[in-house]
């Protein structure tokens, strides 16, 4: 990635890596959240569905949210097998609701 920059902007030698927990901004994180449930609600592609399990699992992982993980790898594993996924769509939308009802204080 560094090699990317142009030479006056690449820093000097070696730095060490930092060890902080990074934390998913909470807005963005409901944003996200948010955009899956409107996507899960219309009509929707093998292809759609496969992002939908990929970024959800994602999204879950930084969040430590085990029950959205467990949700999003199973629309995976279902989507893998070719069968029908319409109840892993309704627990994944019904988890995302859950986590949307949480309200963020500005």
């Amino acid at each position: 990635m560094l090699a990317a920059l142009p030479p006056h902007h690449r820093p000097p030698g070696l730095s060490a890596l930092s060890d902080d927990t990074v934390r998913p901004d909470d807005i963005a994180l409901q944003d996200d959240m948010a955009h899956m449930d409107d996507v899960l609600t219309g009509p929707c592609t093998p292809e759609t569905l496969d992002y939908v399990a990929q970024f959800l699992a994602g999204v879950a992982r930084s969040a430590q949210d085990a029950a959205l993980e467990q949700a999003a790898t199973a629309l995976a594993a279902r989507r893998a097998m070719g069968l029908p996924t319409n109840e892993e769509k309704r627990v994944i939308r019904s988890v995302l609701r859950q986590r949307l009802t949480r309200q963020i204080a500005i």
